[in-house]
């Protein structure tokens, strides 16, 4: 258990890293601004998706420190407790909502509102929604993983009272 534990936390570890990156990508973004200026288009909106995507990343990677420090502290025999339920569950649903906005957003640049952009806009739709998808799949796990750590919490709590 505690060889998962560790490997969980690394993996959180690896994902706030990465975005962390992606977080410094989109910023540098706004360095490029000056040459997309002189493109016709939907510039507003190309400049509104891009800081959504900066304020859900960084919101994100906020949620994966928190869950990072809760997995940290995580033992056989603390495992079962309401703290950690609900930290499974908000982080979850983070992932969960994160990739519907991210499919959102993923088909606003598709779309023919930024056709101007597409040479600027170097985004893999085939990998976005593979990796929508295994966000979904994670986010549900964490989801079904909260509802038994909350049961198995609740059951602990009646042993306790009953001996």
């Amino acid at each position: 258990m505690n060889r998962l534990i560790t490997f969980l936390y690394y993996l959180v570890c690896l994902w706030i890293m990465g975005g962390i990156l992606k977080s410094v990508d989109l910023i540098k973004f706004y360095n490029d601004l000056s040459v997309l200026k002189d493109i016709e288009g939907n510039f507003l909106l190309l400049i509104i998706i891009n800081s959504i995507k900066l304020i859900i990343i960084i919101y994100v990677t906020f949620r994966l420190y928190k869950f990072s420090k809760v997995v940290n502290k995580l033992t056989l025999d603390t495992f079962l407790s309401k703290n950690n339920g609900i930290s499974f569950n908000i982080t979850g649903r983070t992932l969960i909502y994160y990739g519907l906005i991210r499919l959102v957003l993923s088909w606003f640049e598709i779309s023919p509102l930024l056709n101007a952009y597409k040479e600027f806009i170097d985004t893999n739709y085939k990998e976005v929604f593979q990796s929508v998808i295994l966000l979904l799949i994670t986010g549900l796990f964490l989801l079904i993983i909260s509802k038994l750590i909350t049961k198995g919490f609740q059951i602990k709590q009646e042993n306790d009272l009953t001996i």
